[in-house]
């Protein structure tokens, strides 16, 4: 058994102790042929989930996944997220993990990057709209700002943006959301502030 092996398999067990299993579900993983998109696919079917792969290969690579693609509750769509697609069979949980993260990246692909996080999220957002699912999004390490090339990659613990900042991001995106798909997003503590 090699490395990737035993790690797919101790974090399936981790999660089996904790009480959190996807099996017999159906999960749909947008950019799951990505770095991480490609360990949750690989924890997911290790679970007994049916899983639904979707990407373009911008990024993702297919060598990722090829271990998966003979696997019968794996199957690979490839598709730019950022057009609509549309899916007949039940989903229980869109992961949205879709976008390029390297801040290297980001000159180089600057409308590939806001499309996947922009129409990307709408449209995973409105397939778990339409089959009643659960959402998972995920964000990089990017939403701390524009770190110095030696805080590149960027640990957890960096913290130069202030909370304002943070805040100010997030109500945005809020209003970009609610604008898109008219929902109301609240926080726990169930104040919103008004536009």
């Amino acid at each position: 058994m090699g490395i990737v092996e035993e790690d797919v398999g101790s974090l399936v067990r981790s999660l089996n102790e904790q009480g959190i299993s996807f099996e017999g579900q159906s999960v749909l993983v947008t950019g799951g042929a990505g770095f991480l998109g490609s360990w949750i696919c690989d924890v997911l079917v290790k679970q007994g989930t049916h899983v639904i792969c979707v990407d373009n290969f911008s990024s993702g690579r297919r060598k990722n996944i090829r271990h998966l693609r003979a696997l019968e509750n794996f199957r690979l769509v490839e598709h730019d997220v950022s057009q609509p697609i549309f899916f007949d069979e039940e989903i229980d949980v869109v992961m949205h993990l879709a976008s390029r993260a390297s801040p290297f990246e980001f000159a180089r692909f600057p409308i590939q990057i806001l499309k996947a996080n922009t129409l990307g999220i709408w449209v995973a957002l409105g397939i778990a709209k339409e089959h009643k699912a659960r959402l998972v999004y995920t964000s990089s390490s990017e939403v701390y700002g524009d770190p110095d090339p030696k805080h590149v990659p960027t640990p957890e613990t960096y913290r130069v943006m202030s909370i304002l900042w943070v805040l100010g991001h997030v109500m945005t995106k809020r209003r970009e959301l609610e604008r898109l798909l008219s929902l109301h997003i609240g926080f726990s503590t169930g104040w919103i502030p008004e536009s």
